[in-house]
C-alpha cells in the first residue's frame, strides 16, 4: 500500500474507473456479439487484444517509445495499467490527472458506443409467439 492516503485514494479512484472501462468494453463486445452467428471468434479476438494491449503479457513501460504512445491512446492501458502504476507510485502529478482524465474519457466513449449498439440491436430483435 501507497504510503501517502492521497496516493492510495488516487490508487482506488483509478481502480474503480477501470474496472468500468473494462466492464463498458465487456458491453460493446457483448452488443457486437449480438450481431455475429457465433461469437467465438470475436470472443477469442477481443481476450486477445485486452491481454496484449493493456500490459498483460508485456508491460506497456517496455515498449518503445512510439509504439507505448499508440498503447495509450487505446482504452486497453486505462483497465490496468493505469491503476498499477499509480499504486506503485510510477504515476504521478501531470501524468496521474492526465490518465485519469483519459480513463473517463474512455468510459464515456464506450458507454456511449455501447448505447448505439444497443440500440441498433433492438432494430433487429424479433419475438416469435406469445
Amino acid at each position: 500500500m501507497p504510503e501517502d492516503p492521497v496516493s492510495f485514494l488516487w490508487f482506488i479512484w483509478t481502480l474503480a474507473v477501470g474496472f468500468l472501462v473494462t466492464v463498458a468494453f465487456c458491453m460493446v463486445v457483448y452488443m457486437l456479439a449480438f450481431f455475429t452467428v457465433s461469437a467465438q471468434g470475436l470472443r477469442i479476438l477481443c481476450v486477445s487484444a485486452v491481454e496484449f494491449l493493456s500490459g498483460m503479457v508485456i508491460p506497456l513501460p517496455f515498449f518503445p517509445e512510439k509504439i507505448l504512445r499508440v498503447m495509450e491512446a487505446l482504452p486497453f492501458a486505462y483497465m490496468q495499467n493505469v491503476p498499477l502504476l499509480a499504486y506503485s507510485g510510477d504515476l504521478t502529478g501531470s501524468r496521474l490527472w492526465r490518465a485519469a482524465a483519459m480513463q473517463l474519457f474512455w468510459l464515456a466513449a464506450l458507454l456511449l458506443l455501447g448505447r448505439l449498439l444497443w440500440l441498433l440491436a433492438r432494430r433487429r430483435i424479433v419475438v416469435q409467439g406469445g
